[in-house]
């Protein structure tokens, strides 16, 4: 393929992974994981190393990487979405007969939260935001097994809130 296809191209996933695979430098490069798996583990990594190729690449080989950069983009991005679907599943619920005020009733449902929040800080932005979004949807079934889903939907929207403060903080 020449040069000038390869600047609007975005290969398919055996072809990036191949790419990749020409790339690595090793068993503990970012590249190597790619070219292994076909999964984005770590996005920054990911970039900073075919950034660094590019610099000692010729043009087309540099068209190749942009390529491939390309197709890691949107592979992060796919895999962002799935996460996204994943963590906003939720089966209904049966009512239960407890107030949300019950010394330990909530502590589940807060758990849950707190760890799909965590989970969801490794999905690209685009599909974060979605995920946020939709999130709603999950705290709403939530709160709708307790005898007051309405005050049970402020505790844990307060909940959401305090994570994302904390999670936000720990990144500074």
């Amino acid at each position: 393929m020449t040069t000038e296809k390869y600047r609007m191209y975005t290969p398919d996933m055996d072809e990036a992974r191949s790419i990749a695979a020409d790339w690595h430098g090793g068993q503990a490069s970012a590249l190597y994981s790619f070219a292994s798996s076909g999964r984005v583990t770590d996005p920054d990594r990911l970039r900073a190393e075919i950034n660094e190729c590019r610099r000692h690449a010729g043009e087309q080989e540099r068209a190749r990487l942009g390529a491939l950069l390309r197709a890691i983009e949107h592979q992060h991005y796919e895999q962002s979405r799935e996460l996204a679907r994943q963590l906003c599943h939720v089966e209904p619920l049966p009512a239960r007969s407890v107030r949300h005020t019950e010394p330990g009733v909530m502590d589940a449902d807060k758990a849950r939260v707190r760890s799909d929040l965590e989970r969801a800080q490794a999905m690209e932005f685009r599909a974060y935001a979605g995920f946020l979004i939709g999130y709603g949807r999950v705290l709403d079934t939530l709160a709708s097994a307790y005898r007051d889903p309405e005050m049970a939907r402020r505790v844990l929207q307060r909940h959401v809130d305090q994570v994302l403060t904390q999670i936000n903080e720990d990144q500074d």
